[in-house]
């Protein structure tokens, strides 16, 4: 993974390299990144996806990633959400991080 930031608008693009979520690339959707163009973007499902796998391999930052994401106003499909993540084998960690915000944990 690596970052990109531009210093004038301080908006952070990160990029996966390597991750298998299948579909990914049949899901994208096309964005305006600021105000330069539209470009291919992943969608808030495999966005989700993509932060609990990174959870499943340690990283606690992005238990908080996945729990903005969850509460974001935009609408995403939950029952691919947790298609996808019972395909990757780690549904149990998706789940996890919801009840911890259930339960107040994250925010």
């Amino acid at each position: 993974m690596f970052q990109v930031v531009d210093l004038n608008t301080f908006l952070k693009i990160d990029f996966y390299l390597g991750e298998n979520i299948r579909g990914a690339f049949d899901r994208t959707v096309r964005e305006n990144l600021i105000g330069e163009g539209i470009y291919p973007t992943i969608s808030k499902e495999d966005a989700i996806v993509s932060k609990v796998l990174w959870v499943s391999k340690g990283s606690g930052r992005s238990e908080q990633d996945v729990a903005s994401m969850l509460n974001a106003p935009e609408p995403f499909d939950l029952a691919l959400v947790e298609n996808l993540c019972e395909q990757l084998g780690i549904l149990d960690h998706f789940n996890r991080i919801r009840k911890k915000m259930e339960e107040g944990g994250i925010f």
